[in-house]
């Protein structure tokens, strides 16, 4: 058993996040109109739904890895439950990764649905309610990593 999580779904997920980040960026060098969605929009949509996707999959793998208890031993002076700790903390930071890709991919359907910039529709409220799912979320990981005694 090993003691980390295989390197490849975490570098594709920071790939595709970082791929739909250049896209949105190649929107904005390019000058189009930013309150229309265009293609530039839709794939970054799909890039950042690709990484929502891969988030919340790596999450719940290295959830189920510490459930199940697999995971290798801990290193020389570390806690027994040490591994185990290191995979729910892993996953917990996968889950924020998912909250603020959600959040980002509620601002750019929010940014881009052609209406008055200046009023809140729909999309909007979506997208502040995923913000606070954010912060909601770090402060449980805060919490927990508190009560574990990591702080």
């Amino acid at each position: 058993m090993s003691n980390k999580m295989p390197p490849g779904p975490f570098k594709l997920l920071i790939g595709v996040l970082l791929l739909s980040l250049a896209i949105r960026g190649l929107k904005w060098i390019s000058g189009v109109d930013p309150y229309v969605r265009g293609p530039f929009d839709w794939v970054a949509l799909i890039a950042a739904g690709l990484g929502l996707a891969l988030a919340l999959a790596v999450a719940v793998e290295s959830f189920r890895k510490a459930r199940r208890g697999e995971y290798g031993e801990p290193a020389p002076g570390e806690a027994p439950d040490g591994p185990r700790n290191r995979l729910l903390m892993f996953s917990g930071v996968m889950l924020v990764v998912m909250a603020a890709t959600l959040s980002s991919i509620f601002s750019l359907l929010a940014s881009t649905d052609g209406g008055d910039p200046h009023t809140a529709g729909p999309l909007d409220w979506a997208s502040w309610a995923s913000m606070g799912l954010i912060f909601v979320s770090i402060l449980g990981l805060i919490a927990w990593l508190a009560r574990k005694g990591f702080m």
